[in-house]
């Protein structure tokens, strides 16, 4: 029988595919065609399955006439069996966030590395766990199962190292990658792994070092605060919340609101003519009534405000950064109280058709951080695009402006300026980029 069945191919090994194709074949050929036999499995076992019985079990009957010669087809080749894994068994493939983590199957180490595809895996609940260095080992529990794909996707977590930090002055606050994790003296846990570690309090330069954390030992950091010059020519406004924007002005000082900003420093004064021609030429020339060294540039568009902070490494205010400097945190009405008083400005009534000196004496004010001309004088630019509808949207925290606009802001009124409500410290007013007009300034700020 080897020598016969033993083909598909011939090799040697008889299998039981083979066998019964063999069988098959040899039912039909004996039977005249009348038998023609399945093979398979029906119903989860192997077996044979016969036409109607009638064959062997009566006697023979009465010679029939000869039929017809039949020419009997030889049986449709078999297909070679499909390989499979043995009963019980199923493949799991494995991955991880990071990868290369090593795979354990209930407590067993595989050998292998994520991501892989483990073969032969037991059917049933199986645990999987994944290491890997300065990670803590992940683990899941996956129901393996044959005839479908079984997964499991683990998420590595970063160890936590110990992280001591001590600072002079004390009561800074420290941040980890951007994170703020406390105030100096601190002890906290952080990732393992290269960290930025920055230690920040205000009137202070920023402290800054790139540690790499270890998850096996204690990491410590001294930081010694230096204490942050002002800039000449340049006012400090401190961190924090003040009040921005007013209930009784125009549409669009509306929401009056608490807004956070960072520590910037700002111009003690706006920007002169002798500052300005280092730099180069207004749009336009408003002749000696506006020319004096001292008196505030004017005849600037957006764009030269703009480019002249950029060459001395400063910037335009936000609209936010200009009103926290002329208002200080108490929501004041002026940059010098709740009172409107005509003696501290240069404007319509005292002017003389002409800008002042921005550091003199008289029909001054400084704010509540010592900037100076915050009101009067000049309208100044600042860098925000201008929407009537922003404050009902805009963020609480360092706001900057639509993304986009037809307009920029101005603030602070003018020499030209009759009515005082242009004065306030929330007033907003609005230009076009391009404009060149001989009341507006504007000064220059930056961040620490």
């Amino acid at each position: 029988m080897e020598g016969e069945a033993d083909n598909s191919p011939r090799d040697g090994v008889l299998t039981a595919m083979e066998v019964a194709a063999f069988v098959q074949g040899r039912v039909i050929a004996s039977s005249s065609s009348r038998q023609t036999p399945f093979f398979g499995t029906m119903d989860g076992v192997g077996q044979f399955v016969f036409n109607a019985p009638g064959i062997g079990d009566r006697p023979p009957a009465a010679p029939s006439p000869p039929a017809p010669s039949v020419t009997v087809k030889p049986p449709p080749p078999v297909p070679p069996p499909v390989a499979s894994l043995p009963k019980g068994k199923a493949d799991l493939y494995v991955s991880s966030d990071p990868i290369g983590a090593r795979v354990f199957i209930d407590g067993r180490d595989t050998g292998k590395e994520t991501p892989v595809l483990l073969e032969g895996i037991l059917t049933g609940d199986r645990r999987v766990d994944t290491r890997k260095g300065d990670y803590m080992v992940a683990s899941t529990t996956v129901s393996v199962r044959r005839g479908m794909i079984n997964r499991a996707k683990l998420k590595l977590e970063v160890l936590q190292g110990r992280l001591k930090v001590v600072s002079e002055p004390l009561e800074a606050d420290v941040f980890v990658d951007g994170k703020k994790v406390g105030q100096t003296p601190l002890i906290a846990s952080v990732p393992g792994g290269p960290r930025v570690v920055r230690v920040m309090k205000p009137g202070y330069k920023k402290f800054e070092r790139k540690l790499n954390i270890s998850v096996r030992q204690p990491n410590h950091l001294m930081a010694v605060l230096v204490v942050e010059p002002i800039p000449p020519g340049m006012v400090k406004v401190p961190a924090g919340w003040f009040i921005m924007g007013s209930e009784s002005g125009s549409d669009g000082e509306k929401p009056r609101r608490r807004v956070y900003l960072d520590e910037f420093f700002i111009d003690k004064y706006p920007v002169t003519n002798a500052r300005f021609r280092r730099f180069g030429r207004p749009k336009k020339d408003f002749g000696s009534n506006f020319n004096g060294a001292s008196q505030p540039v004017v005849g600037v568009t957006w764009t030269q405000g703009r480019d002249y902070c950029k060459s001395v490494g400063k910037r335009l205010p936000t609209e936010a950064e200009w009103e926290k400097a002329a208002r200080g945190l108490d929501g004041r009405k002026y940059p010098w109280g709740n009172q409107w008083d005509s003696s501290k400005v240069i404007w319509d009534k005292n002017s003389g058709d002409k800008t002042h000196p921005a550091d003199r004496t008289y029909n001054t004010h400084r704010s509540p951080y010592g900037a100076v001309d915050m009101s009067g004088n000049v309208w100044q630019w600042v860098g925000d695009w201008y929407a009537k509808d922003y404050y009902q949207n805009a963020p609480s925290r360092n706001p900057k402006g639509p993304a986009s606009g037809s307009w920029r802001v101005v603030r602070g009124g003018s020499w030209y300026s009759i009515n005082p409500t242009n004065f306030r410290a929330a007033s907003r007013g609005r230009n076009l980029s391009g404009l060149r007009i001989g009341n507006v300034g504007f000064r220059c700020t930056k961040a620490p």
